[in-house]
């Protein structure tokens, strides 16, 4: 469901694979998170720039972005439980991810990501989804990130925490500070592509 996958050009969009996941979910009583709807990476080309490639405007961008997630997230309405509505906001820094998103829309994007996806399916539930959460800095931006969104009354059901780990990190107990730092704001904490590493 990755952008270049599933709106390869402004005005053509290709369900061919996201239509299969769904049914393959369904046919298996399985349930179907949606990944993803707004990254800085797999973004076709288009999507920032006008037909003579100059850079788009910010309004423009914002309605290529409600276009997308209005497609998708309608036509699955009612078939997949919840969305990583956007992934990767946060920089390795702590700091805002200084994508095309960011520098053309503000940190605006990501208020305006939800409340679209939103709308267009309000039974379903949205994720805000990244890695290396357990660190401290992330974890004190990604926590600030969501809470601010929530007092502005913008829904954000979960955290999705990547688990790219390894057999000797991260440490247990700072792993366990941010998922209890989380759960304080009072959403859901998934463990998201979960892999480990068996390499030193």
């Amino acid at each position: 469901m990755k952008m270049d996958n599933i709106h390869p050009t402004k005005d053509s969009f290709n369900f061919t694979l996201s239509d299969a996941f769904v049914r393959f979910g369904e046919q298996h009583q399985m349930k179907i998170i949606g990944h993803c709807l707004v990254w800085h990476s797999q973004v076709p080309a288009w999507m920032f720039v006008d037909d003579k490639s100059n850079e788009v405007t910010r309004d423009e961008l914002i309605s290529r972005m409600k276009n997308h997630i209005t497609t998708i997230v309608s036509r699955c309405k009612g078939r997949v439980h919840g969305w990583d509505v956007v992934n990767e906001a946060i920089d390795d820094n702590g700091m805002y991810r200084q994508t095309k998103w960011y520098k053309i829309i503000g940190p605006e994007y990501i208020e305006l990501a939800f409340k679209f996806a939103h709308e267009a399916d309000p039974g379903a539930e949205l994720y805000y989804n990244d890695y290396n959460e357990w660190q401290p800095f992330n974890r004190k931006a990604i926590y600030n990130l969501v809470k601010g969104l929530k007092e502005k009354g913008i829904r954000v059901d979960g955290i999705g925490m990547q688990g790219h780990i390894s057999l000797d990190s991260p440490d247990l107990g700072t792993y366990e500070e941010a998922i209890v730092r989380y759960a304080s704001l009072g959403i859901k904490v998934m463990i998201t592509e979960l892999d480990m590493s068996l390499l030193p």
